[in-house]
């Protein structure tokens, strides 16, 4: 019934409308029907050792949902972290560091974990405070990152090991 509803606005819209094209009002048609997201199997656990700070690990668990937006650009299935919007809204790591105060490690996104490019890198984006900071270039053993959108900020060297793994297992009940 909520499909010949659909059907019927739609076919309402185009011929009150000259100005909607045939592929926008199947997106929106598309749009209209509700799907289920499928949750991947697996996990991603994240680790990061930062410095001589005790190792801290994120369990990620990732779903493929209908990103249905009606629009031109049409609409599909993504990826996106499980209680998240979208694909863009990421997760984080977060620590404490005596002379820097909080940083967080903001992890990629689940494209970027799911073609295995991004298995031991360096993080892309850093906040360190309120502050981003973006990648720059390692040096001597540590990552060299530069602050974005506030001049005369040094760059800051940080020195941590991270790795991502995948597992397909059911992920354990402890939050790490």
């Amino acid at each position: 019934m909520k499909i010949l509803q659909t059907f019927i606005i739609v076919m309402l819209l185009a011929t009150q409308s000259g100005c909607m094209s045939l592929i926008a009002l199947c997106n929106y048609a598309d749009s209209r029907i509700p799907r289920k997201v499928r949750p991947e199997p697996g996990y991603y656990e994240a680790t990061i050792q930062y410095e001589d700070h005790a190792t801290i690990r994120k369990i990620l668990r990732l779903e493929q949902y209908y990103d249905a937006q009606g629009s031109a650009r049409g609409n599909h299935w993504a990826w996106r972290q499980v209680g998240k919007k979208d694909e863009d809204e990421g997760d984080e790591i977060q620590l404490e560091d005596e002379k820097l105060g909080t940083i967080r490690f903001l992890l990629p996104s689940r494209a970027r974990f799911n073609d295995g490019g991004w298995t031991s890198r360096p993080f892309n984006n850093v906040i360190i405070g309120n502050v981003p900071y973006v990648y720059s270039h390692p040096e001597d053993g540590r990552y060299v990152y530069r602050g974005t959108g506030a001049n005369g900020l040094p760059p800051i060297a940080l020195k941590y090991s991270v790795v991502t793994r995948y597992y397909t297992d059911p992920p354990p009940e402890t939050n790490r």
